[in-house]
């Protein structure tokens, strides 16, 4: 009897251990899946970009802007819901039980946007620490195809705030200051929406 209860314990860790190294195919439209992501199957794809980063990008093209800081890109011929990360503008297109209202400004902010990154536009993803937020959106930084990155267009121009949330704080100091050099000078929604904090 005592030979049986030994093996046992030793066959059931075996079991264990066999099943603890399965674990589920990721789903490739998840943003998990796409995280920047594979840096995208086109080795080719930042070659023409005005700036040397790209090529270590993930390349995506814009299907449509939902609000100024939120964008639904398709990225390696997946359609990815993408957050910008450190900035936040006004709602435009939140829905009702969302905690913050649709505004002026934020349709306003969000027009400004649809008419710079139009559909078919091409944008590189840069991600952080944290790649998808509690939405399942890709959290990335964005650039436009000469470099400008979309987040500092938009904190410079006065039509974003900052909001940083950790652990994605790779560029945090450098939009404060852009941020802080808008308040400063009234851009954009400075010049009454925006306050600047103590």
């Amino acid at each position: 009897m005592k030979g049986k209860k030994g093996i046992f314990p030793i066959i059931l860790m075996l079991l264990l251990a066999g099943c603890a190294g399965e674990s589920p195919a990721p789903e490739t439209d998840s943003p998990a899946a796409v995280t920047a992501l594979e840096k995208t199957e086109d080795k080719e794809a930042g070659k023409d970009a005005g700036f040397p980063e790209a090529q270590n990008m993930a390349r995506g093209t814009v299907v449509r802007t939902v609000d100024g800081d939120t964008y639904v890109l398709n990225i390696d011929g997946r359609e990815t819901k993408v957050r910008l990360i450190g900035v936040d503008t006004p709602e435009s297109a939140a829905p009702s039980s969302y905690y913050k209202d649709n505004t002026e400004e934020g349709r306003m902010v969000s027009d400004i946007v649809k008419d710079r990154i139009t559909e078919g536009s091409v944008l590189y993803v840069e991600t952080d620490v944290q790649e998808t937020d509690r939405y399942g959106r890709l959290l990335a930084y964005l650039y436009f195809e000469d470099g400008t990155m979309v987040q500092e267009w938009l904190l410079g121009s006065g039509y974003a705030n900052t909001a940083t949330y950790p652990p994605n704080v790779k560029y945090a100091e450098r939009f404060a200051e852009l941020a802080h050099k808008a308040a400063e000078s009234g851009a954009g929604l400075w010049d009454g929406y925006f306050e600047e904090e103590e």
